[in-house]
């Protein structure tokens, strides 16, 4: 979720940000019942007083059809919500990973829903609101330019907050739709996070920035090696927060003197959760669990393809997608029970036989013929020698890098083709094959496109 303009216009950006979080930051405390929105809460702290096992399993999985970019997971009630790729927003069973309801969107469905009071708020082409339970719209709203991507909600007191790509950050009734006010703010940064009267955002300029929420001064920023795409989550007066440098790194939230950095395999677009001392990331293709306060590694969980969203955890268990179209769900192992023991039996006591009368007999060394193996042994060892060659050889073939394809805008599009070069422009960037400025002119060039429309 992206709202603001360059971080350069610092002073106003910060302050509509202030004024926004400030004016919604009362409602929601930790719990480990729920996980209703981005980052847990309205202020994005990512973090919950839930306990967390040391060890997990795979509980299940439920596969969408197509990949989850970097839509991520809200709990409630005992439901997942998340979209999909494929156009769909799914509510599945909590517990099971079966499928309450569907409701088809659109294509490219990346928002984060939100759910509250038995509504889900959800972000593409329009802000929807549908029924929690039965997935029914409510309502929706579309402003005056098509195609103008809303982003994901936040939701307090009776109101839904949004960003869009065309720059506003909008405020509705909750319950109606009725528009409430707009504001105009500039380019994207990061989602910021808000802790006590600090409020921290990520920004593509590579810096982390700590603001003065009275004020609006800045009280401390550090530069990572990249972009940050990442979202800050805030625990045990610590400040984490991702790179596309691989980095995870950890802050003192009152200083800023670096406590610790974690180097993964890949862009860290998705943006931690916390609890129980644990750290929970994904990167490149696989889910991290790291000690909080060291940045050790605990485990980490490889999946089919990059992890962008982020990690949403409820009662011990952790919600996660991936590229690869499935929807994760980890939890406590399941304890096995010792075997049942076998009481060993008694062997009686040995018998004293009598001597025998036989003579000894004499034993005949025998000669042993050389085996007729020998020569095809070695013939075998060749075979598999030159199978193992041509093994590594068709390996290097297919994991060849091939020459980077870069995404072309013609003049005039139809919106449909919009949508495909907009889908091959994210999936290129998180793949890292494409820098951050590119990215962003790239996608101001779509932009222009759709409101030709």
């Amino acid at each position: 979720m992206r709202w603001l303009k360059s971080i350069g216009k610092k002073t106003l950006g910060v302050g509509v940000l202030v004024l926004f979080f400030l004016a919604i930051s009362p409602v929601y405390g930790t719990s480990d019942d729920d996980w209703p929105m981005f980052q847990h809460d309205p202020q994005h702290t990512g973090y919950t007083d839930c306990e967390m096992p040391d060890e997990l399993e795979l509980l299940w999985k439920f596969e969408t059809e197509d990949s989850i970019h970097s839509s991520s997971p809200a709990v409630v009630n005992g439901k997942v919500y998340i979209g999909s790729h494929d156009g769909y927003i799914y509510c599945l069973d909590a517990t099971t990973g079966e499928v309450v309801w569907k409701y088809e969107i659109g294509n490219y469905v990346s928002s984060f829903p939100a759910v509250v009071n038995g509504k889900v708020y959800i972000g593409y082409d329009a802000l929807y609101c549908l029924d929690a339970d039965t997935g029914k719209l409510i309502w929706k709203y579309e402003t005056k330019w098509k195609w103008d991507m809303m982003h994901s909600p936040v939701v307090s007191s009776r109101k839904v907050y949004v960003g869009s790509d065309s720059c506003y950050i909008y405020c509705f009734n909750a319950d109606t739709g009725e528009l409430i006010w707009q504001y105009e703010i500039g380019d994207y940064v990061g989602s910021p996070t808000i802790s006590k009267d600090k409020i921290y955002v990520g920004s593509s300029d590579y810096y982390l920035y700590c603001f003065d929420t009275d004020t609006g001064k800045l009280i401390w920023k550090y530069k990572t090696g990249k972009w940050i795409d990442s979202s800050p989550a805030i625990a045990y007066n610590k400040v984490y927060i991702g790179s596309s440098d691989y980095y995870l790194y950890c802050f003192d939230t009152d200083t800023g003197k670096l406590i610790w950095k974690y180097k993964t395999e890949g862009s860290v677009n998705s943006s931690p959760s916390v609890a129980n001392g644990k750290l929970y990331v994904g990167a490149e293709y696989y889910l991290y669990c790291l000690n909080a306060h060291t940045g050790r590694v605990i485990w980490k969980y490889k999946t089919g393809s990059w992890v962008q969203s982020s990690p949403a955890i409820v009662n011990g268990k952790i919600y996660f997608g991936s590229n690869d179209k499935y929807l994760y769900c980890f939890g406590k192992k399941k304890e096995i029970p010792p075997l049942a023991t076998t009481p060993k039996p008694t062997t009686p006591a040995p018998t004293t036989a009598p001597p025998s009368t036989s003579p000894p007999t004499t034993s005949v060394p025998t000669t042993t013929a050389p085996s007729s193996t020998e020569g095809s042994n070695t013939l075998l060892y060749l075979g598999i020698f030159a199978a193992v060659i041509i093994c590594i050889l068709a390996i290097y073939q297919i994991t060849k890098k091939k020459p980077e394809k870069k995404v072309e805008v013609p003049e005039k599009l139809s919106k449909k083709e919009i949508e495909k070069l907009r889908r091959k422009l994210d999936e290129d960037y998180a793949e890292g094959k494409i820098s951050r400025e590119e990215y962003l002119k790239r996608k101001k060039e779509l932009k222009d496109q759709r409101k030709i429309f």
